[in-house]
């Protein structure tokens, strides 16, 4: 979107603390599921920091409930505006969680 205020659109999420700003969009500060997201280009090294963040946490043995990526980034969440489609667009497929350490599926 050419809105400036919009930093990241999430199209696969699972997101809480949702804000309708739109019929079609909503801004959330916590939002889940790394899937399927498209960003400004200025978020670049924001999100490689995370990325990069969450490698190294996990590389140290922290829990991967508090150290995978789609945890991580949520603390940079409340700092820079996340929009998510109010309607899914996009599903993840069942596949396996580190987290859950089982296959899961999300489209529920």
């Amino acid at each position: 979107s050419e809105n400036p205020r919009m930093d990241v659109l999430c199209l696969g999420n699972r997101t809480r603390n949702l804000i309708r700003v739109s019929n079609n969009l909503a801004i959330t500060s916590h939002t889940q599921t790394t899937s399927c997201y498209i960003y400004k280009p200025y978020m670049s090294p924001i999100l490689l920091n995370i990325f990069n963040e969450s490698i190294t946490r996990l590389r140290t043995g922290e829990p991967q409930s508090s150290a995978a990526l789609d945890q991580v980034w949520k603390k940079i969440q409340p700092h820079y505006t996340f929009v998510v489609p109010v309607d899914k667009v996009v599903v993840q497929r069942e596949s396996y969680s580190d987290i859950e350490q089982q296959i899961v599926n999300y489209q529920t």
